[in-house]
């Protein structure tokens, strides 16, 4: 009888644990949810300039080549705009989320022809000190994405 009581109990015990909850993990906090007053002085400076005092969509900290960097996104006059600054508050770049009709009629045409029958679901200008770099597109093509580089004058990279 007594053996019988104790292999109740364990096995109301045994439904009690896998019953109840397990402590949840505290998940670390998204890195690219900060905001410009946690960002160091200099780099906070030259972000709230840029942004205009535009919606932040997201701010966090990456890489650029060989030096640290914040890059935050904001919607800048109806286009996505993206910032990267340094620790000192120098921007190394703009990337900006623009329109097929944006570019010129040369490179729209070589943009359309790499993309072929795909289709272009993203343009992006990318600006180091004032002048254009290159730029980013994506395509879809039979459910894939694919992205690519050009220079200014839309030659692939």
């Amino acid at each position: 009888m007594k053996t019988h009581i104790q292999t109740k109990h364990l096995l109301i015990l045994a439904g009690a644990l896998l019953l109840a909850p397990l402590p949840s993990r505290a998940q670390a906090p998204d890195p690219w949810q900060m905001k410009i007053s946690e960002l160091p002085e200099a780099t906070g400076k030259t972000m709230q300039a840029l942004s205009q005092g535009a919606p932040q969509e997201k701010l966090g900290p990456k890489t650029y080549g060989d030096k640290k960097c914040y890059k935050g996104f904001y919607l800048i006059k109806g286009h996505r705009t993206g910032f990267c600054v340094d620790l000192e508050g120098k921007l190394l770049q703009t990337d900006t989320v623009i329109s097929l009709s944006e570019v010129t009629e040369s490179v729209r045409a070589k943009l359309l022809k790499i993309a072929g029958e795909g289709k272009i679901i993203m343009l992006e200008t990318n600006i180091r000190d004032d002048v254009l770099v290159n730029y980013e597109f994506q395509v879809e093509k039979d459910g894939k994405i694919e992205e690519f580089k050009v220079n200014p004058q839309g030659e692939i990279l």
